[in-house]
Parts: C-alpha cells; structure tokens; sequence
C-alpha cells in the first residue's frame, strides 16, 4: 500500500484496547478517516479541511462514547416495540436493550469484525471496502447475511455506501441506519440548522409512531436551532430530490452537510437528536421507520440471495455553494 506522498494512503495498526483500526489519508489536504474493524466498522474519527479555518475533526468518537455513536444500525435502526415482530407467519422475541421503554433498539452489528476487502488510492480519491458476516448471533433474528461497507474520500468530502447481501436460503426483514454524531465545544444553541420539509412522526411515550404525522417546516429556510429539543424521526413524503440534505453552519462562511440518497428504497427517514447537555447532534439517516419490522413503514424484505444498498456521505460548502 505504498503510494507517492501526493496520493491517498491507507494503513492498519492495534490501538491501546488492540482493535484493529484502518487510517485513511491525504497528508497534502489533511483530510483523515479512522474506521475500527473489531468494533462493527465505526468511524472513529473524520478530518476534513476548511478553507480559512484548517482542518477540522467533524466526527470523533468520544471516550466513553454516546450511545451507538457511529455506528451502523443492522438490521434495523432505531426501535421494534417489545422486541417483538412477526414475519412470514412466526414470531420472533429479540433481546429487550432499551429497558426503560421495553424495546429492541439500534440493530446487533456494533460489535461485528470486518476485514478490508480492497482499496482504490488515488491521487484525487481514496477509498476501501470491508466486508463483516451476520450468521445467526442474536436472538430473534436468525438469518445470515454480509455487510459491505465502502468508505470514499475525494475532494466533495465523505461518501459511504452499504451493501447487505442475504445469504441465507430464506426471505428476511431488513431496514438500515446510521448514528453518527458531530461534537461541539459549545451547546448547540446558537448554530444554524437548515431541513428540508419532511413529515414528522408522532410517537407514543415509548418512542413508538403513533400512526399519526405532519409536515414540518420550522427548519426550512434555516434558523438557529435555540431551544428546540430534537428527539424525532422524519420521512420523506413531500420531498422532490433524489438527497435529502441537512446543513449546519459550522464556521463563518462553510455549512457542514450531511446528505442521504433517498428515493425508492432509499434512505427516506431521517431522525434528529440532541443528546443531554446540548454538546452534540445526531443526524441520522434510515431506510425505514420508527418500529419498522411491525409496521412495514420502509422495510425491504430481502430474498434469499438478494441485495440492497444505501449511500450517504458529508461535505463541507462554503457560504457560495461552492466546495469550500
């Protein structure tokens, strides 16, 4: 993996607990990528450059960590109300991980090894592929499939793509999400946020949709955040583009963008939240709902043998549009 000085390099090493970890980087831009290949492929850490600011670090996880933070949600995100669904005429019970509300929550793959496949280092671009097997490891969920995740560094910013791969001989339920979060030395009060208009889910007191939901426009035309308590899930109804784009201002005159790939079974949903303290925001992207495996809300049923992939990624623009 020995490349000019001017290209991409990619490189593995043991950190202090002995997870593997893979380090992705330009040294000419300073952009880095840091993905833990014991712990379920987590992005440990993302450096981009801003133009007049320097290098920023726009995902890092903290020590200990927030919940699920990074992390890949497989195969379901967010909730399923008791841990109980029932798919093809039977019934499975999952592991209830969410006491306080009785629920199964944020999928099982955050402990998950993954091996790097194959890298592409170029002098514009780098990227690599890690593969990691589900075979039957938990409860209530006893099917086999792979998880390729493809992680792109280029001059736009961050582009991951997901690919889940049934390799089982039957058919299984399958919804995606990711939990990253960005950090902040300050509360996230006085930030500008911009959100598309998405309909927001009612929920219950167990975080659980209601069936009910609205449009909502607060956050349309961009203001500052203030007060707002963000502890709700999105979907795409009303939006007309093939991305949904949340923006947030991050320096003076460069908006830090997260961006999901939505459309038929795209990453339609969307969940904001803002974790005690206010030091912290969660953007993240998902293919299916609140409880998807009992209310089929964007749930994909994969076929034995099939596929189903995902793609999201970060930018940094500046106040012009332009990459900044």
């Amino acid at each position: 993996m020995n490349k000019p000085s001017s290209c991409y390099a990619l490189s593995t090493y043991s950190d202090q607990n002995g997870h593997l970890i893979a380090d992705l980087k330009h040294d000419n831009t300073g952009k880095r990528l840091l993905v833990n290949l014991t712990k379920g492929a987590t992005i440990t850490l993302l450096e981009l450059p801003i133009v007049g600011v320097g290098t920023k670090k726009i995902l890092n996880l903290k020590d200990p960590a927030l919940p699920f933070e990074n992390c890949w949600l497989i195969p379901f995100p967010n909730r399923v109300k008791d841990g109980l669904y029932r798919f093809e005429k039977k019934d499975y019970q999952m592991t209830i991980n969410e006491p306080e509300r009785h629920n199964a929550i944020h999928g099982f793959v955050s402990d998950l090894s993954f091996e790097i496949e194959h890298a592409e280092l170029l002098a514009h671009s780098g990227g690599f592929t890690v593969c990691g097997v589900y075979d039957h490891l938990a409860d209530g969920f006893p099917f086999t499939f792979y998880i390729y995740v493809t992680f792109l560094l280029n001059d736009s910013g961050l582009t991951v793509k997901v690919r889940l791969a049934s390799r089982d001989q039957q058919a299984m339920p399958m919804a995606f999400g990711w939990h990253p979060y960005v950090h902040f030395d300050e509360k996230i009060d006085n930030y500008l946020l911009k959100l598309p208009a998405l309909d927001r889910l009612e929920v219950d007191s167990h975080m659980i949709p209601t069936g009910r939901c609205g449009l909502y426009k607060v956050f349309e035309q961009g203001r500052v955040i203030g007060e707002c308590l963000f502890d709700d899930c999105f979907k795409n109804t009303f939006w007309g583009g093939e991305l949904i784009e949340v923006r947030l201002k991050y320096a003076p005159h460069a908006w830090l963008n997260f961006w999901q790939r939505s459309g038929q079974g795209g990453l339609n949903f969307l969940q904001l939240y803002i974790p005690p303290g206010r030091k912290a925001l969660a953007i993240e992207p998902m293919s299916a709902s609140i409880d998807a495996f009992n209310n089929h809300d964007g749930l994909t049923v994969l076929g034995s043998r099939e596929e189903v992939e995902f793609e999201m990624g970060i930018s940094i623009t500046c106040e012009t549009g332009k990459k900044c």
